[in-house]
């Protein structure tokens, strides 16, 4: 409501703010209930003498109020851009955040929502398994690093595209790589054919943590054993 507010006391077992603007009298007073988990509005001035805030720049916009206010937005939208939290923000709030609070904001929702980007890595060993389990004759493989088995590499080809590369495709594979952007970066590579209508046909694609020749190599070697072991099944 355009008004900031300076906390004057807050644990567990009360909470006292006041206007920020000095002369005011708004003034909330707020305990818990003794015996059960709910607190009672002990006293409240609730008439504000004061203009609220003039410059659009507000106290209580923090990072956490922003992820709390475009929560359900993203679970609808993912692609919810920076820019538009920061429009509909003022639109609807009357209030101006940063655009570095408006991306933070995202990334903290985001995070509620989906998980954070470290759960997504944790699971991935799993997610290979699923993959080979649910999708028979698929290949994926992760490879860790270190003692706490941190991601390095991943290597992932469905049963499709290896059907659909040896029964309808070219023999010949062509190798791309991209960069990847986010927190973690590292880079994609990707092995793909040409079908016959002369389409791009993706065969296999890796996310390994730097490009590199050894990583290159690993890609190669990884795609090849697939090639080798799926041709020696087809003829058994």
């Amino acid at each position: 409501m355009h008004f900031e507010l300076r906390v004057v006391k807050s644990d567990r077992s009360r909470f006292i703010a006041k206007c920020a603007r000095e002369g005011c009298p708004w003034r909330v007073h707020v305990a818990k209930c003794h015996g059960v988990p709910t607190f009672t509005v002990r006293t409240l001035h609730g008439e504000h003498t004061c203009d609220g805030v003039r410059d659009l720049h507000h106290h209580q916009a923090t990072v956490g109020w922003v992820a709390r206010s475009v929560e359900a937005t993203l679970r609808d939208n993912p692609q919810y851009k920076p820019k538009e939290i920061l429009q509909d923000i003022r639109e609807q709030h009357g209030v101006a955040v940063s655009y570095m609070q408006a991306w933070r904001g995202k990334e903290r929702s985001m995070a509620a929502v989906h998980g954070t980007l470290e759960d997504g890595y944790r699971f991935l060993p799993a997610y290979c398994e699923q993959i080979v389990q649910t999708n028979p004759g698929s290949v994926a493989i992760y490879k860790g690093t270190g003692p706490d088995n941190s991601f390095q590499r991943l290597f992932v080809s469905f049963h499709a595209s290896i059907h659909g590369f040896l029964n309808a495709c070219r023999p010949l594979l062509e190798i791309d790589k991209a960069d990847l952007k986010g927190k973690y970066l590292g880079t994609l590579l990707c092995a793909s054919a040409v079908d016959a209508e002369n389409m791009m046909f993706p065969l296999a694609f890796g996310i390994v943590d730097a490009e590199s020749d050894e990583n290159w190599m690993w890609f190669f070697t990884e795609l090849r054993k697939m090639l080798e072991l799926t041709q020696i099944r087809c003829l058994s």
